[in-house]
């Protein structure tokens, strides 16, 4: 969607267009690439469910390092190797690139939020189901099964991640307001400290509805647009 979630599964299909053979191959590498480094994340992932540290040092480099590679993405939508909005394939991926660099990055204790467990599964998920539909496309055609889940899983996902990315912003802003205990030396030393809390107080209030309302608006858009690609594909 042209929102700051990213979805995957509303990007154009590659599968109706006529590709030359060095075309078809590079499409397919660059598929079958994201596809393996979408599973090792979702593997990883899904290993810090049950760790008790929740540190995601070694996977988020990971998922930065393939989220940057989509933008190719929107290069290949502008270049016509692919049917794909290069607006809307290049707000999706700079909408994940938000959460990981604006959001992630700036507060680091995220990195132990059980919330960017469920984000980043709910990525990877549907990454591997985009990338092994559009591979298996292009190496001849897809399985009905496959092209079932590429148009069924959003029902799930997109909750998912919706939910994650609102809890990650929240909770990054009250921890830095000063709303919660904060651990760092430098926070407890800050100068002014009351006028800097109020200031957050009230930024906290600002994006939180920011957080609710806007992307709420896209979401229902988004949500709208593959129920009826849904029908569309599996009619």
């Amino acid at each position: 969607p042209s929102r700051r979630t990213g979805h995957p599964f509303a990007m154009g299909s590659q599968s109706k267009l006529a590709f030359p053979r060095a075309t078809r191959a590079y499409l397919l590498a660059y598929n079958v690439a994201q596809f393996a480094g979408w599973a090792v994340i979702l593997q990883r992932s899904l290993k810090h469910f049950t760790s008790a540290s929740r540190q995601h040092e070694r996977t988020l480099p990971l998922v930065k390092q393939f989220q940057v590679a989509e933008l190719l993405e929107a290069v290949h939508a502008a270049a016509g190797l692919v049917r794909s909005s290069v607006s809307v394939t290049l707000a999706q991926c700079c909408a994940r690139l938000f959460v990981l660099f604006g959001i992630v990055d700036q507060f680091p204790s995220l990195r132990r939020n059980r919330a960017l467990s469920t984000l980043f599964t709910s990525w990877a998920v549907a990454d591997l189901v985009r990338y092994a539909f559009y591979a298996t496309n292009l190496a001849g055609s897809a399985p009905y099964w496959l092209k079932y889940l590429r148009y069924t899983l959003f029902f799930v996902l997109y909750p998912v991640g919706d939910l994650s990315e609102t809890a990650l912003a929240v909770s990054g802003l009250i921890r830095h307001s000063g709303l919660t205990p904060e651990n760092d030396s430098e926070a407890s030393s800050r100068k002014n400290h009351d006028a800097a809390v109020a200031k957050w107080k009230m930024g906290l209030v600002i994006l939180f509805v920011l957080a609710l309302v806007f992307p709420g608006k896209g979401y229902l858009f988004t949500f709208k647009h593959m129920i009826r690609l849904r029908k569309k594909a599996l009619a």
